[in-house]
């Protein structure tokens, strides 16, 4: 059959229908994460892309989808594997735990970022332990373990 003939329904997401695509989505906000952990905005990082900051702003937002050379480009600027990208990227048809998405979304923020940013610019190893010991009860955000140790 032809491919204009196709008697497939068209996806609710992605190309041409206006909604980005979930994965796109979820590259965007690992940049987006990455981007912030280091304490850049996205006038850098496009300027170390070749890229004006709304381009940023689109891939970030999943609007725009990134290419596989400026995914290997944007990963080297930003100091991380590819693969980085798709961490934690929950498989397709398969429902994502309510705990990891309550952790998914707790890393995607802001302040999330700002804190592990700080965390780890802790200078002395035993106050960054201490602190650790002291977070035995982390309340709402209990993942166990460090949430944030794979980001360092």
């Amino acid at each position: 059959m032809a491919r204009s003939q196709s008697t497939r329904s068209p996806l609710p997401y992605g190309r041409g229908s206006g909604v980005p695509h979930p994965v796109d989505i979820y590259v965007g906000k690992r940049i987006r994460m990455r981007r912030q952990y280091l304490d850049i905005n996205q006038q850098t990082l496009g300027d170390a892309l070749d890229l004006t900051f709304q381009q940023v702003q689109k891939y970030e937002r999943g609007e725009n989808r990134v290419t596989a050379s400026r995914l290997a480009e944007t990963a080297k600027v930003l100091g991380v594997p590819v693969w980085f990208f798709f961490e934690g990227l929950p498989a397709e048809g398969v429902p994502q735990g309510t705990e990891d998405q309550q952790r998914n979304d707790w890393l995607q923020q802001s302040e999330t970022v700002d804190l592990i940013r700080l965390y780890n610019a802790i200078p002395d190893d035993s106050l960054r332990r201490e602190f650790q010991g002291g977070g035995e009860s982390r309340g709402p955000h209990s993942f166990g373990g460090s949430p944030w140790a794979h980001l360092s």
